[in-house]
């Protein structure tokens, strides 16, 4: 059974979980031999950029035989895969957060009703393999919108 897997960059989800952690380790290093000591238990902060790394390289979308199906190791939802014969296309959209004006692209899953199967970060699909993405998905159901 052929497989298909879309993942983020490796940017995304190493280097910069790895940049945050030495950059919280610096700034305890940096407090306890300024100032003597620094509670120990602040060490318990690098964790945090270690569950995003891990959450990062976990999150995949994966096509598999006639089955697409996003993977992650925190999951929101227990129907996140579905058959390519039931999905009527995909249509991106960008969320826009108030705060700082920066955008989050979005993909949906739709069925053919209109309805929302499921969603996931438009960054597994990266420029260099949308189109390995949209072959792979039209050779099983070439019915399929991709917008």
């Amino acid at each position: 059974m052929h497989q298909e897997v879309f993942k983020s960059s490796f940017l995304s989800a190493v280097i910069v979980p790895t940049i945050i952690a030495l950059g919280l380790f610096s700034f305890y290093y940096y407090i306890t031999s300024k100032h003597g000591s620094f509670p120990v238990w602040t060490l318990l902060l690098l964790f945090i950029p270690v569950i995003l790394a891990i959450e990062g390289h976990s999150k995949k979308l994966i096509v598999e035989g006639d089955t697409i199906r996003y993977k992650r190791i925190f999951p929101i939802r227990r129907d996140d895969m579905v058959s390519l014969h039931d999905v009527y296309g995909f249509k991106a959209d960008y969320i826009v957060s108030n705060t700082d004006d920066s955008s989050t692209k979005v993909i949906y899953i739709i069925d053919r009703q209109g309805d929302l199967i499921f969603s996931f970060p438009g960054s597994l699909l990266r420029n260099s393999n949308i189109n390995r993405f949209k072959t792979a998905i039209l050779a099983i159901n070439p019915d399929i919108i991709i917008e």
